[in-house]
């Protein structure tokens, strides 16, 4: 009984996975455009700069693609406001 409940709910949940998977990556360019212009910024690597992307993210209860957004569209002006602790440069 168990497993063909799980069994059900993972049929349910398939139509929304290839969804899911277009969806994120549509969304794929803009948020690496945007760690490339965190890293410009605030002189940090890939890694730091997508945690960065990340911690604005959640601070402000935003999804991770509309921070991407904004911060491609405002071509990072505003980032320099940034603790510089988030990149880990700290000395």
């Amino acid at each position: 009984m168990a497993t063909s409940i799980v069994r059900d709910r993972s049929y349910r949940a398939a139509p929304t996975e290839p969804e899911q998977l277009g969806a994120a990556l549509r969304r794929r360019p803009v948020v690496d455009q945007a760690c490339g212009i965190v890293m410009h910024v605030l002189g940090c690597d890939a890694d730091a700069a997508f945690t960065v992307l990340r911690r604005i993210s959640q601070g402000t209860n935003r999804k991770l693609a509309e921070v991407a957004s904004a911060v491609v569209e405002r071509r990072g002006r505003g980032l320099e406001r940034e603790p510089v602790s988030l990149c880990g440069n700290e000395g």
